[in-house]
């Protein structure tokens, strides 16, 4: 799972954290990347993202 998302953040420059979820259990948790480029602020959990309209389809099919 780890080398899954390391591939794709290099491959794809994400940018972002990623929790993979399984019965309850955190099976992977990672975050890439600056969350401010300029400040050099990593990400990490507790960063805020603005989505916009994004988040919708994501928000529709899991409710």
């Amino acid at each position: 799972m780890a080398y899954q998302v390391k591939k794709a953040f290099k491959e794809y420059e994400f940018i972002g954290n990623v929790v993979v979820v399984d019965s309850d259990q955190i099976i992977y948790k990672g975050s890439f990347d600056k969350a401010n480029a300029e400040a050099g602020v990593p990400n990490n959990d507790s960063t805020r993202f603005l989505l916009a309209s994004l988040s919708k389809p994501f928000t529709a099919f899991l409710y």
